[in-house]
């Protein structure tokens, strides 16, 4: 169960991280690169917060495991081409804030269907802030495009064990083995698919 609860707060803490990014930290960046369109800026958290609510529903067609991973692949997407472009680039970073939206949704909704509803840990609501202020220490130094890129490598390397762990654990969880019915051949008459015992 704790390695269950591990890997759950892992994925929540993830979807968490990167969410935080682009809701607090792209947007400035973008800002700072040169874009002043206010309607382009406030596009960024927008897209986020609809993808991820659009994305939830959907997990259920995936169940716990499949949702968790494509939430997760959606993840390392959207981190991706923040650490290439490092979020000055006005339209990849759209398309990149929805497939952070639609993988925030999706590993939630998977993690939370993981454990059935029960409260996890509160360290993986650490990702919302940390990013930021990782972004902030490092951008004194740098640059805060070159801070943002760095902090989105740093997240996105960190997907990749944890996909892992989703994986090997979907693998480890045993299905439930199918009720066993047997026939009392003296209770047939009449009745040929009764059963009377059940273990």
């Amino acid at each position: 169960m704790r390695a269950l609860f591990a890997m759950v707060s892992a994925v929540r803490f993830l979807a968490w991280a990167t969410a935080g990014l682009f809701l607090a930290v792209v947007p400035v960046v973008l800002f700072a690169s040169g874009q002043s369109d206010p309607a382009v800026l406030c596009c960024i958290p927008l897209a986020v917060v609809v993808s991820s609510a659009l994305a939830r529903p959907l997990a259920a067609e995936f169940g716990a495991r499949g949702a968790q991973f494509a939430g997760l692949t959606a993840l390392l997407v959207s981190l991706s081409v923040v650490s290439l472009a490092a979020g000055t680039r006005t339209w990849p970073t759209l398309c990149a804030a929805v497939f952070a939206g639609f993988g925030h949704g999706l590993a939630r909704a998977g993690a939370d269907a993981a454990v059935f509803g029960a409260r996890t840990p509160s360290a993986s609501y650490l990702g919302l802030g940390l990013p930021v202020i990782a972004t902030a220490l490092l951008a004194p130094a740098s640059s805060p495009a070159t801070a943002t890129a760095l902090v989105a490598s740093a997240v996105a390397l960190l997907v990749f064990p944890t996909t892992g762990a989703v994986l090997e654990f979907g693998r480890a969880v045993r299905r439930p083995r199918p009720t066993v019915h047997w026939i009392d051949l003296t209770h047939l008459q009449g009745h040929p698919t009764r059963s009377t015992a059940q273990f």
